[in-house]
């Protein structure tokens, strides 16, 4: 598992290999807040965990990271969950591969969005 710095330092790295959807509305019988995608995605870390009371009580959106790898060739991909307490969300993703963050962007908002 990484930790937040780590992952922030492996973000900037990939600043030019970052994928973003649309901030959607997200499917409330899939996922209404933060804590349904940590239950999804388990291995995820808070990237702003200091910010979680703001996000209760809706004021600011809160950030999920983590690092996996796709495929035989072990490529490492970067995922952030950005959750806004309005049930909106947005994903990134940074890759050396286009293909593998743009299909990872669209399926992620196919099963999320509402």
């Amino acid at each position: 598992m990484i930790d937040a710095s780590s992952f922030k330092y492996k973000w900037k790295a990939e600043n030019a290999n970052i994928f973003k959807s649309d901030t959607l509305d997200l499917n409330p019988r899939i996922a209404k807040s933060v804590y349904d995608f940590k239950k999804y995605f388990t291995n995820l870390i808070d990237l702003t965990p200091s910010k979680e009371y703001d996000y209760v009580s809706g004021v600011e959106d809160y950030k999920l990271c983590g690092v996996f790898e796709v495929g035989q060739s072990n490529l490492e991909v970067l995922l952030k969950i950005v959750t806004q307490p309005n049930k909106k969300a947005l994903f990134q993703v940074a890759s050396k591969s286009a293909d593998i963050a743009e299909f990872l962007i669209r399926t992620l908002v196919f099963i999320f969005r509402k």
